[in-house]
């Protein structure tokens, strides 16, 4: 299916929000008989959670290994297994019922997470109510008619409430996930609230100076407006800075597990990978990725002193320490066009190229059809809080350990 390999190369969940038709319209199928596979009637939509993910699981299993086509199985956790060549309109239908209602899971999660004491837990909670209506506006018709032309995205008023409050939060709190948080809610929408101006990048950066991730926001803002020294010195700032930590998909993880008991697994999934999308699209650090990039272009293309070069050495395997697979492939390819010879530059390829693999094959149980199998709810859910804590990268150079690990064990 071309959506299936559009998806592993887009790195499988974490994009799985805009490619959520991968499953709910197979490509290149025939006419549709609108019955699951086997014969039997769809499974009733469930409105209560039910049974247990474990209990599903175990079915789905069950039913995966009775049927007699494999190869062209869709699962959708607590309500069968289908038949891609002739359920397509009974997939379609119940993807559409459980995509429409993906974003009510949503905003409860948020409303449930809102209470707690924990702030960072709170802010997550004001985050995913923003989210909830940010998606919703989007895909009005007035919003479309608003952005036809524009260049930049409008703001729209139902949004200002939750997101007022969250950066009210961060303000009132100093805690760096809610500021960053915050100020993915803060983009240039063309009407950005005017609550945004008591928090940014550079609040933050003074309040971790530790994080790389966060002066390469400022010398993103900088490298915009113009400002060279601020941008030379925020870059140099990243360059010294102990870590690099950018927290994509932090709010993702933490909304996987305050959806649980909301709703079925299938609604649950529905719903996360909506989240995960928004907050990819809210979080990607572009910004920070031109000014790094900007900052060491190409040697042939603009001369740099040798100090410079040496920077950007150091910036380059700064940033391959990143959580964040962009900016991590950006460090290696910096650091690639100051190699000192075709053999170098030929290893930095080969270790870009090695840690984009790992991310693949880790995501590879989560990919294609099974994404709503009960399987593929556990693996999205499993690995998802391992990525909120470490990131896609630091998921991946995992993987390679183990892969070496393992390579090593089988040569003794």
């Amino acid at each position: 299916m071309k959506l299936a390999k559009r998806w592993v190369a887009a790195g499988a969940v974490l994009l799985a929000a805009f490619l959520l038709a991968l499953w709910l319209r197979p490509a290149g199928l025939g006419p549709t008989s609108g019955q699951p596979a086997g014969g039997a009637k769809p499974a009733a939509p469930a409105t209560q959670p039910g049974k247990s993910l474990d209990d599903l699981l175990a079915a789905g299993q069950r039913a995966r290994t009775n049927a007699s086509s494999q190869d062209t199985q869709v699962e959708i956790c607590g309500h069968g297994v289908f038949d891609a060549r002739t359920d397509e309109r009974v997939i379609e239908a119940l993807g559409e019922r459980l995509d429409s209602q993906s974003l009510d899971v949503l905003r409860r999660a948020g409303l449930r997470l809102a209470t707690r004491a924990d702030v960072n837990e709170r802010a997550v909670g004001l985050w995913a109510q923003f989210a909830a209506e940010l998606s919703r506006w989007m895909s009005s018709d007035a919003y479309k008619e608003q952005s036809t032309g524009q260049t930049r995205l409008p703001m729209p008023p139902p949004v200002t409430r939750p997101l007022s409050e969250l950066i009210r939060l961060a303000a009132d709190s100093g805690s760096p996930a809610v500021y960053r948080l915050a100020l993915s809610g803060c983009l240039d929408w063309g009407l950005k609230p005017t609550v945004c101006n008591l928090i940014s990048w550079t609040t933050l950066a003074e309040l971790e100076p530790d994080n790389a991730a966060n002066w390469l926001q400022v010398a993103g803002q900088a490298q915009l407006r113009g400002d060279t020294a601020a941008w030379d010195d925020a870059m140099r700032r990243a360059i010294a800075a102990p870590r690099h930590r950018v927290g994509v998909l932090y709010a993702s993880g933490t909304l996987a597990t305050a959806m649980e008991g909301l709703a079925e697994p299938a609604l649950q999934q529905s719903a996360l990978v909506r989240t995960i999308g928004i907050e990819a699209m809210l979080s990607v650090p572009q910004n920070a990725a031109f000014a790094a990039s900007r900052w060491c272009p190409e040697p042939q293309r603009q001369a740099l002193s040798a100090a410079r070069q040496k920077e950007c050495v150091a910036l380059g395997q700064r940033l391959q320490q990143s959580d964040d697979i962009t900016l991590a492939g950006i460090g290696y390819g910096i650091q690639g066009r100051f190699a000192s010879s075709d053999a170098e530059r030929a290893q930095i390829k080969a270790q870009s190229e090695a840690l984009q693999r790992a991310r693949l094959k880790h995501a590879e149980p989560e990919m294609g059809p099974g994404l709503m199998s009960c399987a593929g709810i556990a693996a999205t859910r499993a690995r998802l809080q391992h990525v909120a804590q470490i990131g896609e990268a630091g998921v991946a150079r995992e993987a390679l350990v183990h892969q070496a690990q393992a390579a090593q064990s089988g040569t003794r």
